[in-house]
């Protein structure tokens, strides 16, 4: 370890990490994802990541969470009641952050969430849907907006999942995805 790296401290190590392990999860496995590596890649000891996950479990959970996090704030960066452009930042943000969505949504992560804090970021996201999906006036109860809702994310998690596939990568072009999909939310809401 060099002079530098014994006296530097790191301003926001957990997020560092984080990024860090998106970064690795374009290039590796989930299951090949290792915390001494991260810190070696933020310049840390190999035992500080600890002190902010726990363990690689809590990396992992902590990691998906991330991701949860950066989708709601995509879709909340769309102008509000503009539904076209909220789903365009899920479809880009599945897209770009391809390794993270699969993590968001694997059985890696949810196994190693003890807590729950998963399913909040999720519950939290179908909030975001439910209420880009109410227009004004609406006269739909909470139970049909929430099972629109879940409808159209359902639909629209599994367009995208399909498109990050190369064959359906080739025959959807972005734009056109994006038609898809508002054809289909709005024959979905069907009124």
């Amino acid at each position: 370890m060099t002079t530098a790296e014994k006296t530097y401290h790191h301003g926001d190590l957990r997020l560092a990490i984080l990024q860090a392990a998106e970064r690795k999860l374009d290039e590796q496995s989930i299951q090949t994802l290792s915390i001494r590596e991260l810190a070696r890649e933020a310049g840390v000891s190999a035992g500080a990541p600890y002190h902010h996950f726990g363990d690689r479990d809590g990396l992992l959970v902590a990691l998906a969470s991330y991701g949860f996090e950066k989708l709601v704030a995509a879709i909340d960066a769309a102008p509000v009641g503009d539904l076209g452009a909220k789903v365009g930042a899920y479809v880009n943000f599945a897209r770009d952050h391809r390794a993270l969505h699969n993590l968001m949504f694997s059985d890696a992560a949810d196994d190693a969430d003890d807590s729950g804090r998963l399913d909040t970021s999720r519950n939290l996201l179908l909030t975001h849907i439910r209420e880009d999906l109410r227009p004004e006036g609406c006269d739909r109860s909470d139970k049909e907006l929430n099972d629109l809702a879940l409808a159209v994310w359902c639909f629209l998690h599994g367009v995208c999942r399909m498109c990050a596939e190369e064959p359906m990568e080739v025959m959807t072009a972005p734009d056109d995805l994006q038609e898809l999909i508002m054809r289909s939310i709005k024959a979905l809401k069907g009124r």
